[in-house]
């Protein structure tokens, strides 16, 4: 695929990184914490990370929570389906571990936690397909505004979704957008590369490792994920990607080629 045939915008806020990978905690520090906790994403910046990563879904009470899966059995001591339950009844699920009890995160209480780290990123997922379609990033953008981070690069706006990301394009043009792939077929696109608008694309790291060719085609700041060893690493930075989502962002700050703080 032609590089001429892609609408890029030019040296986006997100593109005008310092010299060196930064590093992305997964879900927090995934490897060592509960996911998307505040006690995993607080490990992950203590260890280094240039910024952070979650995932946002919407309850049936129409508030954004920070959960990856459709249900909570998996990361709770509760079962059922996000969108079937009111944020009331999800704080009564613990997300951590016996020893480190944790509650759901709100992306508003997210936020709050995200301002107080100078310097510091959020990477917000928006989760689809889901139930409530479009509302999501509605209240995505509503909750960016209230927090005065919309139109702001402190928050990234990352998504599968190509509709979700045009969505985002039009509510809130100026936070950076990353395009999620697993593949690289631009052809395929549900909606068209210059109505999505996306200032950044990520790509697995399956998928660059099986056809390192696709790197140079993918026009910075290049985003990659998920890394939970440190030759896969070491793989990435050598290579000069500019994000790297990993697990275990404390190991991931130690490599040489990291972006110092």
């Amino acid at each position: 695929m032609a590089r001429s045939s892609m609408t890029w915008p030019d040296d986006t806020v997100a593109g005008r990184i310092s010299e060196g990978t930064k590093i992305i905690g997964h879900r927090g520090s995934a490897g060592t914490c509960p996911e998307n906790t505040e006690l995993s994403f607080t490990t992950a910046l203590q260890a280094g990370a240039h910024a952070i990563e979650c995932d946002v879904r919407l309850t049936r009470c129409g508030t954004p929570v920070v959960i990856h899966d459709p249900t909570i059995d998996r990361v709770s001591d509760g079962w059922g389906r996000v969108s079937n339950l009111t944020l009331d009844e999800l704080r009564d699920y613990n997300f951590g571990t016996r020893d480190h009890p944790q509650t759901v995160m709100t992306l508003d209480e997210l936020l709050d936690f995200i301002g107080d780290w100078q310097g510091r990123r959020l990477f917000v997922e928006t989760k689809h397909p889901g139930r409530f379609g479009g509302l999501l990033e509605e209240r995505v953008a509503d909750e960016l505004a209230r927090h005065k981070m919309i139109n702001n690069d402190k928050v990234v706006v990352i998504s599968f979704s190509s509709v979700s990301l045009a969505r985002m394009n039009r509510l809130a043009p100026g936070n950076p957008r990353f395009f999620l792939r697993r593949d690289w077929y631009p052809n395929s696109f549900r909606v068209p590369f210059s109505v999505v608008g996306p200032t950044g694309v990520g790509l697995s790291l399956e998928a660059a490792r099986r056809n390192p060719v696709l790197l140079p085609m993918l026009r910075k700041p290049r985003y990659m994920w998920t890394f939970k060893n440190m030759p896969t690493m070491e793989w990435a930075v050598a290579r000069g990607i500019d994000w790297i989502a990993t697990d275990y962002p404390g190991k991931a700050a130690t490599i040489d080629g990291v972006a110092k703080l």
